[in-house]
């Protein structure tokens, strides 16, 4: 523990600690090896200061206040370790409930290592205020000097007659609410919820406390925390109500705010776990019955994230939750209770009811627009019928039903992320409908002629189709691009290969093509991209799709670039056999068009010239 530098400021101060009618202390700060602050020790103390607290100056100097004067450590020691810290200055005033006063309280640093406080009780004040304003009612001719004092107070005074109707208010209270003025701000509805709290107080023979709303000048509800006492002549007869009151607005904001903080998930505005768990806690000591859960499941979050950006996964877990408001009471409870699970309490609510109510939830979510995937959520409910019955059971019966949805419409669901997934692909690219069903023709009759298994054509038949889904992942703007893209375009492009293997991971029925998705614009001599894979490297699929892809490409054309005859289209494959493409696939490709009567099935697969899209990147 150590103390540092500061005797001389602390003699300059001890006539001033003397002379002064304030309550006023230095105290030496002790520090921590960390250079913390962490106790204080009485080296300056004046009568008034100790009378505050109860002692003498005798007893206190050269103690840890931590000891002496507990109380005082504990609720200034932020505020006296921030002095300490800062060598600033700081100014309060604030009710102290171990003394019962109102206190105005000054601190300072008068030198590195030296703290000091200067203490004023404005109880007597205030209490002479009131006091005055008695007076003011009884004898007018003090009205004057009443008014200058209750004009420099630092809160809202004001007195009532009996009727509650305000006869006089200080200069604060009337800047504040116009009261007292021809236009006041504040509402008939305000003035009227305050003439009922005087007239309670008029029934109780103690000071009562309240907290009212009021709309001030500035256009904004402010709060009041106001103390209401009957005012009587010396025969006990009442003259009205005295009262005070003290804008707390931005501690009920802090305090709200805090709230927020601890009971709302940021995102999508509903409660959070905490809340939930709490809630049900709560609802185990009571409650009406029947009280149904349920629990959803946001299905394909990940999906939306690794394709579209966390962004767009954000947006639809918001979609998720503005659903459920739409489909809830005000007196259910929705939270969000994980990543993409959300949970509502429905009070009062059957079994039955709760399944109409998941209905509910999925005809709204069948009718939402906009997103790139449908949003599908998997949804299970529970219902406690027996307050023997604790709430954490009910949720684990939600939740295990919800799971039982979940796997049982598995299929349906991945069904409908890749009609979406497709669907998009389409909307953003050059792709066609008519190109990725001649790449399964043409694929199927080079994957056949090599051998290949069943396994392997139907990796074939994927490829076709979703071998460019990366693209939903790059800007619109950059696939719609005309003429030349610049060299970091290119670069951007590139990485489509990259979000397709991830994309194609996470979808389970894609997940056997993901390798070759990842490699389809590699090339035999190693020359492509993304991780310049040569030969025998590259999947079996991807080089076939090399082949399939240049073929429909050059056979039918592309906006950017004429269709060519099918010798020229059989010629080009040849020569970048051996550097682009497989040689031997190039050979077993090229027999089996001039062999066979595949180019019958073909369809054109040259996109709307018109839709105007930069060139093809399959």
């Amino acid at each position: 523990m150590m103390v540092r530098g500061g005797r001389n400021v602390l003699r300059h101060h001890q006539r001033y600690l003397g002379e002064s009618r304030r309550g006023l202390a230095v105290f030496e700060v002790l520090w921590d090896a960390d250079e913390q602050p962490v106790d204080f020790v009485v080296v300056g103390l004046n009568d008034s200061f100790a009378g505050l607290f109860g002692t003498n100056v005798q007893d206190v100097m050269r103690t840890r206040i931590s000891e002496s004067m507990p109380e005082l450590f504990r609720d200034w020691h932020a505020v006296l370790v921030e002095t300490a810290q800062t060598n600033g200055e700081q100014e309060m005033e604030t009710w102290h409930p171990g003394l019962e006063a109102w206190l105005k309280i000054s601190f300072y640093s008068p030198a590195p290592n030296l703290v000091g406080l200067v203490l004023e009780d404005v109880t007597p004040w205030i209490e002479t205020a009131a006091a005055l304003a008695e007076s003011q009612i009884q004898l007018r001719e003090n009205e004057n000097f009443l008014q200058t004092i209750l004009d420099n107070a630092p809160v809202s005074i004001w007195v009532t007659d009996p009727h509650g109707n305000r006869i006089m208010v200080n200069k604060r209270y009337m800047e504040d609410t116009g009261i007292g003025t021809p236009h006041p701000s504040v509402t008939p509805e305000e003035m009227e919820m305050c003439r009922l709290t005087d007239m309670k107080t008029l029934m109780s023979d103690t000071p009562q406390e309240y907290e009212e709303q009021l709309t001030f000048r500035d256009g904004k509800k402010h709060t009041l925390r106001t103390i209401k006492s009957v005012l009587r002549k010396d025969n006990g007869e009442i003259i009205g109500v005295l009262g005070i009151g003290v804008d707390i607005t931005a501690l009920k904001q802090a305090e709200q705010e805090l709230w927020k903080r601890t009971y709302i998930d940021p995102l999508t505005g509903l409660y959070n776990r905490r809340y939930l768990e709490e809630e049900m806690r709560r609802l185990d000591q009571g409650g009406k019955l029947p009280i149904s859960v349920v629990i959803a499941d946001l299905d394909g979050l990940k999906l939306i994230n690794d394709a579209f950006g966390h962004q767009e996964g954000d947006r639809l877990l918001c979609a998720m939750a503005d659903v459920f408001r739409r489909a809830s009471r005000p007196s259910d409870i929705l939270a969000r209770w994980a990543g993409d699970e959300f949970v509502v309490l429905l009070p009062e609510t059957s079994y039955d009811e709760a399944k109409h109510y998941i209905n509910r939830v999925g005809y709204l979510c069948e009718g939402l627009t906009g997103n790139p995937i449908p949003l599908i959520a998997s949804l299970g409910a529970a219902t406690r019928l027996d307050r023997r019955q604790t709430m954490s059971e009910v949720f684990a019966e939600a939740e295990k039903r919800m799971y039982k949805r979940k796997t049982l419409s598995a299929k349906d669901t991945r069904a409908a992320f890749a009609l979406s997934l497709k669907r998009i692909l389409l909307e953003r690219s050059d792709e066609t409908e008519a190109h990725m069903a001649n790449l399964q023709i043409l694929g199927q009759v080079l994957g056949e002629a090599i051998g290949l298994d069943n396994s392997h054509l139907y990796k074939l038949q994927l490829l076709a189709v979703y071998h460019d889904i990366g693209l939903v992942r790059i800007p619109e703007s950059l696939l719609r691009k005309r003429g030349n893209l610049t060299p970091e375009e290119v670069e951007i492009l590139k990485t489509h290969t990259e979000t397709g293997y991830r994309i194609a991971s996470i979808v389970p029925d894609f997940q056997q093509a993901a390798d070759a998705i990842l490699a389809h614009h590699e090339c035999w001599d190693g020359s492509g991209y993304p991780k310049g894979l040569q030969g025998a490297e590259i999947p079996i699929t991807a080089r076939i799709h090399a082949i399939t892809d240049r073929f429909d490409t050059l056979l039918f054309g592309r906006p950017n670039s004429p269709a060519v005859s099918l010798t020229s289209a059989l010629r080009e494959l040849k020569v970048g056999a051996g550097t682009l493409y497989d040689p031997e696939l190039v050979d077993q490709f090229v027999r089996r068009v001039r062999t066979t009567d595949v180019l019958d099935f073909l369809q054109s697969s040259n996109p709307a010239v018109d839709r105007g899209l930069s060139r093809s990147y399959s």
